[in-house]
């Protein structure tokens, strides 16, 4: 599976990376920091999750908030696609 990585306050794209397919969303963010950390040369302290589920509807829009030293943006988001 396809993991991309994307602001929040512009929807512009800041990187992908390759995870397995029956991953916990614990790893799959965990990965992330771990990608942002490596790319972009930055200490990630915390990282929180905010946004909003509508429960009637099943639609989500979750969105990370990172704290730390040196980072190149605050809020992104990530967007899982299946490998074809």
């Amino acid at each position: 599976m396809k993991v991309k990585i994307f602001l929040k306050e512009n929807d512009s794209f800041m990187g992908d990376f390759d995870i397995r397919k029956n991953c916990k969303k614990s790893t799959i963010n965990e990965k992330a920091k771990e990608y942002i950390q490596k790319h972009y040369n930055c200490q990630i302290r915390r990282s929180i999750p905010t946004g909003r589920i509508d429960f009637a509807t099943g639609t989500s829009d979750i969105s990370y908030v990172l704290f730390g030293e040196n980072l190149p943006f605050r809020n992104y988001y990530l967007v899982m696609e299946e490998a074809k």
